[in-house]
């Protein structure tokens, strides 16, 4: 009888925790809902899959660091070109030619750069690495000889970019997806009158404070349409929701500068 007693009791217990567990989960997701305010009270709920890309090749491709992120650390423990490939498959490389640090403002190259002629970078080169702050952009370019799976020997070149991150990124309240999906629904009216041939890829930058504020929201590459860019960065200024700091390895929070990519897909 006590065997089938606590038997009893368990599946009880059991299935209690179940409902609890839903009801708080229930909760929480419209708890979340309710802190997501529209421009007048957005519903979290309410941001819809809009989507203008079969009409008018619009899209919101990502928000994130401009290139591929790399930490402060592998910056500075970097000592050679192979060090900035991130898991690519390295190339048989014979000989380099030259070997270039050269700091970006967005894309394009600065006068900012160091030279080298082998695949170690010189002691200039590594003082200008360690010396740059994150979100900086940079352009690492090798230039060298390869061995063909022929037997010939042929020149190449790699260019990989990358953009110095903290250890930890910044992180929005909600999700990226949610971002990109209110910056969507809420330029509508803007997108509807661009045209597919006439997009370019567009780039909003904006910084997350060590307080998690947003700062120096700009539009450094125009998506074609001075409108569009001038919606989506009035919506920047007034985007629902917080954001998580990023921090460094240390866990002290540090300013981190980010990218929205809308338009057409590009550079």
């Amino acid at each position: 009888m006590t065997k089938y007693f606590l038997i009893t009791i368990t599946a009880l217990v059991s299935v209690g925790f179940l409902c609890f567990t839903y009801i708080y989960e229930s909760t929480s997701e419209n708890l979340a809902i309710d802190l997501f305010p529209k421009p007048d009270a957005l519903i979290l709920g309410e941001v819809k899959e809009v989507s203008n890309e079969n009409k008018t090749g619009m899209q919101f491709f990502d928000v994130g660091t401009r290139f591929s992120p790399i930490t402060k650390e592998s910056i500075i423990n970097a000592k050679t070109f192979e060090d900035f490939l991130q898991n690519s498959n390295i190339p048989n490389i014979m000989a380099y030619t030259s070997l270039d640090v050269i700091v970006l403002d967005d894309d394009t190259d600065t006068d900012v750069k160091q030279h080298g002629s082998t695949g170690r970078f010189t002691e200039a080169q590594k003082q200008l690495l360690h010396s740059l702050d994150y979100s900086t952009n940079l352009k690492i370019r090798a230039e060298y000889t390869v061995r063909t799976a022929k037997g010939t020997i042929e020149a190449e070149y790699a260019t990989p970019h990358v953009t110095i991150a903290p250890a930890k990124g910044a992180k929005y309240l909600y999700s990226k997806h949610h971002l990109l999906m209110y910056l969507e629904n809420y330029s509508k009216d803007q997108i509807a009158k661009t045209q597919r041939e006439n997009l370019k890829p567009g780039k909003l930058y904006f910084t997350i404070s060590k307080t998690g504020s947003i700062k120096n929201i700009h539009i450094p590459k125009s998506c074609g349409y001075p409108e569009v860019d001038n919606k989506i960065k009035a919506l920047m200024t007034t985007l629902p929701g917080t954001w998580e700091p990023a921090k460094d390895t240390y866990g002290q929070a540090v300013d981190q500068t980010l990218v929205i990519s809308y338009g057409q897909l590009g550079c």
